[in-house]
């Protein structure tokens, strides 16, 4: 079988080609004698109706589909003849290539580490992020901040989810022991937060049921913290540290590995989220209906689709905004009338970190 690049193949092809135009040629001179043109004249104007003849060829020739192919092999014959020649130039060109596509895997690598890696946690396709549309509604008019009322009603009220947690951050907070102080990332969250994600501790314990309470007062450092900071001491765990000058007890290290659910963020450590009250008292947070500050996340029950829980947690999120607009202080408020008539729940994947 002759291949349709092969020399032989495209021979073949040029010649039908020409028989082929020759022909439509001929036509169009017996139609031009045919029409009173002088028999010596009616080639001329035969290719003057026909029009670029070469043209008309290379236009067949793509249809073709082997013009491309052999460009790209005479393209290459003639880079290598250049790079022969100029053995500067081609090691210059083979180092730029070799750092660009250096370059691009390293990014690509922090990329999939930082971005694109699942979270180290059990079955984290079942964990979603609460999400609300913003009026007027749109792919990217949505919002991720909720009030602390409205995390404690899908708490007490969804059924599709095995546990939904709170949290926030925190920023770069004071953290001092022995007298030696220095900056560290942090979070606060609620006491659920690592039994939610089925994180098991690296040493001591985790954030468990009561720990996020009034005159909450302890700590779970990052492994990494842990071993940077404190030199992977476990006594550590059980001493008191100073966080912003108020004292808290380091309950536990986290698994090594587990840098908490933020892409590109690891938090030092983590705090009961009512431990804010010690560092920054603010009672409004607690109760005010629109001060939106906290990511809202689940784990979806065994089963449990994130459209059946989208639209449990939808009901939930519409009938606790009709109450919360129809309230004195917001009543007549037409922008949260609107938010209340037109914003509609969203669960997105939690599954990467």
């Amino acid at each position: 079988m002759k291949m349709p690049w092969s020399s032989r193949a495209k021979e073949e092809r040029e010649r039908s080609l020409a028989r082929e135009i020759q022909a439509h040629l001929d036509l169009e001179a017996e139609e031009q004698q045919a029409s009173g043109i002088a028999p010596a004249d009616a080639p001329y104007a035969a290719r003057r109706a026909f029009g670029n003849v070469t043209l008309a060829k290379e236009a067949t020739r793509e249809m073709w589909g082997w013009t491309s192919l052999g460009r790209l092999r005479q393209d290459l014959r003639y880079a290598l003849r250049t790079l022969r020649k100029t053995p500067a130039f081609t090691a210059a060109a083979v180092l730029s290539l070799g750092l660009g596509i250096g370059a691009n895997t390293a990014i690509f690598s922090l990329l999939n580490a930082v971005v694109l890696r699942p979270l180290p946690v059990p079955e984290p396709r079942q964990l979603v992020q609460f999400t609300y549309t913003l009026p007027p509604n749109g792919p990217n008019n949505w919002n991720a901040w909720f009030s602390y009322p409205q995390l404690e009603r899908f708490r007490t009220q969804a059924t599709t989810l095995s546990g939904i947690f709170g949290a926030v951050t925190l920023g770069r907070v004071s953290v001092a022991f022995h007298g030696n102080a220095g900056l560290a990332p942090s979070d606060a969250c609620t006491d659920n937060f690592f039994s939610v994600l089925r994180v098991a501790p690296g040493q001591g314990r985790l954030l468990t049921a009561g720990d996020d309470r009034e005159g909450a007062a302890v700590a779970v450092l990052s492994d990494g913290f842990w071993r940077r900071r404190f030199g992977a001491d476990p006594s550590l765990v059980g001493q008191a540290i100073a966080i912003n000058q108020v004292p808290f007890v380091v309950a536990g290290i986290a698994p090594s590995g587990f840098s908490g659910i933020a892409a590109g963020r690891a938090p030092d450590f983590w705090i009961p989220l009512h431990a804010l009250d010690r560092l920054k008292p603010d009672p409004a947070r607690w109760q005010s209906a629109f001060a939106t500050w906290l990511i809202v996340a689940g784990r979806l029950r065994p089963g449990v689709s994130r459209a059946q829980a989208e639209g449990e947690l939808e009901m939930i999120h519409r009938r606790l905004l009709a109450e919360q607009v129809a309230a004195p202080e917001y009543r007549g408020s037409t922008s949260f009338e609107r938010l209340a008539r037109e914003s509609r729940l969203l669960l997105r994947p939690r599954e990467l970190a």
